[in-house]
């Protein structure tokens, strides 16, 4: 009930006030907040924040995760998804561009365990792209994911020769340094 509860006061404070009160009020219910971070309007109920120096999460996001992390000069653009049981941790002036959609499914029903979506330094996820996290996922440091509209999937299924069997198999996918996808 604690942890719900303050989950939405954290939400609410991001929702509705401005950025120089915002960082303050969360240090006092025990994120951590960095310097010259910048808060949009925006829907962040989370556990745990921790934000380094000068982040910045844009307008009309909607992130419902476990954890979020962001090191100096990070940022989460505008009108993003971003939502079931995981963390997501953003490197040294890595960012999540706009209108993503990411998620993961429902935790011990579709999504055993704990999962991560990492970005390493100067990594980015630009613009329209939908990512499934039912495990993991890992960009390493220079790492781009550009365009628009492509998916990263981290489960799918292998089909019987005959009939309607199946049965789902899941991966984390890991994109090294220095890819441009």
């Amino acid at each position: 009930m604690k942890m719900k509860l303050a989950r939405v006061l954290t939400a609410a404070l991001i929702l509705c006030l401005p950025s120089m009160f915002v960082g303050t009020l969360l240090k006092l219910m025990g994120h951590r907040v960095g310097r010259g971070c910048r808060f949009g309007f925006s829907l962040v109920l989370a556990d745990g924040l921790l934000l380094n120096d000068r982040v910045k999460i844009g307008h009309f996001n909607f992130l419902k995760i476990r954890r979020l992390v962001m090191c100096d000069d990070a940022y989460i653009g505008r009108m993003n998804i971003i939502h079931g049981p995981l963390d997501v941790i953003l490197g040294k002036r890595s960012f999540i561009g706009n209108a993503n959609k990411i998620t993961r499914g429902i935790q011990d029903v579709v999504a055993v365990g704990r999962c991560a979506l990492r970005l390493g330094y100067l990594s980015a996820i630009t613009a329209n792209h939908r990512i499934d996290c039912t495990t993991g996922i890992r960009l390493g440091d220079f790492t781009t994911v550009a365009g628009i509209g492509s998916q990263i999937w981290t489960h799918g299924y292998i089909h019987d020769t005959e009939g309607p069997g199946r049965y789902r198999i899941d991966g984390k996918v890991e994109i090294g340094n220095n890819v441009y996808i």
